[in-house]
């Protein structure tokens, strides 16, 4: 490819040794072109980059189990950033909510979900509490337009010290009244 194309390239590869260690090398391709414009010599470079693959592996892996955790979780999830839009939304939020996470994130802004005016007092009370609102009581409004009694518990997300989301953990209360 390097000598067809007269462009470098890099291909990362899994090795195993002989203990059984698997290490990951990325292999850099350089050509070095001649007066005319061919290519006279490749350069190889080779780097152990078993370190990154290893925490991007792991990464990987922890985001499926917090996806699992998440969406097999029996109680209503629900993250929206910090202008409102719906990000996220489990199984069970959508049972509660009655709209398709798909639904939500283009057509519902997380203040719909609350009766006018509770939307931004609950948003008081997690910013008084220093971006933790342990469980509250309050009322959520279905697609419908019904009223649901719910425990909250929610939480603002900070990333580098600003407010980028918050997120909602609804218990749906009302076999409980």
């Amino acid at each position: 490819k390097v000598l067809r194309e007269k462009r470098g390239t890099s291909v990362t590869r899994r090795h195993t040794s002989r203990t059984g260690k698997t290490f990951y090398e990325d292999r850099v391709f350089s050509p070095i072109l001649d007066e005319q414009g061919r290519v006279a010599f490749v350069m190889e470079s080779v780097r152990d980059v078993t370190r990154q693959k290893n925490l991007e592996l792991t990464l990987k892996e922890t985001e499926a189990f917090l996806e699992k955790v998440i969406s097999g979780s029996p109680i209503a999830i629900v993250a929206a950033d910090r202008y409102g839009t719906i990000l996220l939304m489990n199984a069970a939020a959508e049972d509660l909510f009655g709209y398709t996470i798909a639904y939500a994130a283009r057509n519902v802004s997380a203040r719909e979900l609350y009766p006018p005016g509770v939307a931004s007092s609950i948003m008081r009370q997690l910013t008084d509490g220093k971006g933790k609102l342990p469980g509250i009581k309050t009322v959520i409004i279905n697609a419908h337009g019904e009223a649901i009694p719910v425990e909250l518990t929610a939480s603002i997300v900070y990333e580098d010290g600003e407010e980028v989301a918050t997120v909602g953990i609804y218990t749906d209360l009302r076999e409980k009244l």
